[in-house]
């Protein structure tokens, strides 16, 4: 990996990842695999990525990667696209679908060029389809709201539908891109096939809901929006403490019993008892447990709300963490969820760290996030262009040059 070349790490280790995507989705799968050890090269154009303007997030997500700067409007940064696509395993792009076929970039042209190739399309609305979705811009919370995860977050009317942050739509479609690549990959392993896969952000997000589907299809059902509570079940919500505190509390079925222990009731008060046939959103006996416990929690400080639900009854109960309670939890840096790297902008960066943990095999950064096109020679002479041939490249602004 040359400049960013260490012993290899990870699971990934060997892994050869090209990724021209832009934004969040596909990126952020790539991000995942170059935190476990993957070779990732990042192409952008010469003026780079628009994400870039975050330079907080660049360094987040940008870490152990290298950065290669192609106007791919030039037939010679067309070349070295496909000698790129070559030598990789994974390509991930994300576009209007069409984009690259424009260029002549078909995926049939560059799976005869590199059979066990995975292509990983990352799009809006997918690469097929009705056509007239397939071609409309997207970002996350467009992805959010067709996909149906919009529908039920927020407040019941006529308060507004609520977007996950930050970009949930985004984020979980690179979980589904990684995951898609690495099933695709190891299919090429094994038979010395490649593939593209098609990956539409609303999907991604449609597929997490649960059992809405089937739901509607068998009962006709349209879930509603209930805020933070549960369709069926009580205690399930949050509720805020004296100082100001919010907890989420979710103790139906099992740990009922404990929390009403811990809050000092009956647990077989004929009013709430048998809890699986009485405890349930919309009953009278329900509804008047919650109130109860919703004061309950009202005259007390949240760390006796903790103390007594979570610690001494263990009741499922949990604060609302900031990013400064996380920074500040022992549990936290136990686990090392935050470290410090070494970042060309901020000089030393302390962020999020490597999720999950691997026992043989651990995540780590070796490079900060690049600089726009900062292995720009480095790539090129690993493809075999010599330092002349780099020169008349840039001077012919097929390679973008470095900042």
């Amino acid at each position: 990996m040359g400049e960013n070349k260490q012993e290899p790490f990870g699971p990934l280790q060997g892994v050869k990842i090209l990724d021209s995507g832009r934004n969040n989705a596909g990126p952020w799968a790539a991000s995942l695999a170059a935190d476990f050890g993957a070779d990732v090269i990042h192409v952008e154009p010469p003026m780079g990525e628009i994400y870039r303007m975050s330079h907080a997030g660049w360094a987040q997500e940008k870490r152990n990667q290298r950065s290669l700067t192609l106007n791919m409007k030039a037939e010679e940064a067309q070349e070295i696209f496909l000698k790129l696509l070559d030598q990789a395993d994974i390509w991930i792009e994300s576009s209007i679908p069409g984009t690259y076929e424009k260029l002549g970039l078909t995926d049939e042209r560059i799976l005869e060029r590199n059979p066990k190739l995975v292509i990983m399309h990352v799009s809006g609305y997918g690469q097929s389809g009705d056509p007239s979705y397939t071609q409309r811009a997207s970002y996350d919370m467009i992805g959010q709201a067709f996909g149906g995860l919009m529908s039920l977050a927020g407040e019941p009317d006529p308060s507004p539908p609520i977007a996950g942050k930050p970009y949930v739509c985004d984020y979980i479609s690179g979980l589904f891109t990684l995951w898609s690549a690495l099933a695709a990959y190891i299919y090429a392993q094994k038979t010395g096939r490649g593939q593209s896969v098609d990956v539409a952000q609303y999907e991604s997000v449609f597929r997490i809901l649960a059992d809405t589907a089937v739901n509607y299809f068998h009962s006709d059902l349209i879930p509603e929006r209930m805020g933070n509570k549960h369709p069926l079940a009580i205690p399930w919500d949050t509720y805020k403490s004296k100082d100001g505190k919010w907890f989420c509390i979710n103790a139906a079925n099992e740990p009922f019993s404990r929390l009403c222990v811990a809050i000092g009731v009956d647990p077989k008060d004929p009013t709430w008892y048998p809890q699986f046939e009485n405890c349930l959103r919309g009953t009278a006996g329900a509804e008047a447990f919650d109130k109860i416990l919703t004061e309950w929690v009202a005259t007390r400080d949240a760390d006796e709300v903790e103390e007594i639900l979570t610690i001494k009854h263990q009741v499922p109960c949990q604060r609302v963490y900031s990013i400064k309670d996380m920074a500040e939890d022992p549990h936290f840096e136990a686990r090392e969820d935050f470290i410090e790297w070494e970042d060309p902008v901020f000089d030393r960066v302390k962020g999020a760290g490597m999720v999950p943990k691997f026992s043989l095999t651990p995540g780590k950064v070796v490079s900060g996030a690049p600089t726009l096109g900062q292995h720009n020679d480095q790539i090129l002479s690993e493809l075999g262009y010599s330092t002349d041939e780099i020169a008349k490249l840039k001077e012919e602004g097929a390679v973008g040059e470095v900042w």
